[in-house]
């Protein structure tokens, strides 16, 4: 399909950061008066972008965190990344398919500019998205789960809905991709998507295909071009 452009979320997807993220922000959250598991961190906050973090910890907790404490999260998390971070197993060869088979290929994160920058850097990643086909939901008014980033990226890179295959790893954003009236894969090869509760949320999303890892991804991929 070399008219297909295929949308990849970044945390989970290509970078094996939610892991990461969720064990050191759970021991930090815990530190900071709000008693939190990592398989609790992976149910509430994967997929959700910083800004909506308050409002799903207020509704866990009943009391907000502060911004400077929840920066001060997000902070040590990023710190550790610099020791830690991997590319998600056998990615690259999805990557590499996509650039010789399809039409086009980006990344839209309800993660920062910045934070996105310095991520893909920091794994090499970088070399395969220029600045043109990374969208940030700092770009847009309402972030995933609503489809405003989705939308946002097919019109820049004049793409209609129909020829758009978004790769996500969270229920927040296969509910983004099917808002947009796209379709979406939802994909498990990151380490925080491996127990099977996670795999039942991800079907009850209902996306059109359900990837275990990037080769079964990559076998999708292969059929459907």
């Amino acid at each position: 399909m070399k008219n297909k452009l295929v949308i990849f979320d970044c945390d989970g997807v290509l970078i094996d950061s939610e892991i990461i993220a969720h064990r050191v922000g759970s021991t930090e959250m815990t530190c900071q008066g709000f008693p939190m598991s990592v398989e609790r961190s992976i149910e509430l906050l994967t997929g959700v972008g910083y800004e909506d973090m308050f409002s799903v910890i207020k509704k866990e907790y009943g009391v907000d965190i502060s911004n400077d404490d929840l920066w001060g999260i997000m902070k040590k998390i990023e710190n550790t990344y610099q020791a830690d971070l991997k590319l998600v197993s056998d990615i690259l060869q999805v990557i590499e398919h996509v650039d010789k088979k399809y039409g086009g290929k980006c990344i839209a994160s309800n993660a920062d500019s910045g934070y996105l920058n310095k991520v893909l850097a920091l794994v090499g990643m970088d070399t395969y998205f220029s600045q043109d086909k990374i969208f940030s939901a700092s770009m847009v008014k309402r972030g995933k789960p609503l489809p405003d980033l989705f939308l946002y990226a097919a019109d820049k890179l004049q793409a209609d809905v129909s020829d758009c295959l978004v790769v996500e790893d969270s229920v927040v954003g296969i509910n983004a991709a099917k808002a947009a009236n796209m379709q979406v894969i939802g994909f498990l090869g990151g380490m925080h998507a491996k127990n099977a509760w996670y795999r039942n949320c991800i079907t009850e999303a209902k996306p059109d295909f359900i990837a275990e890892d990037a080769n079964e991804l990559l076998g999708f991929l292969a059929k459907s071009c």
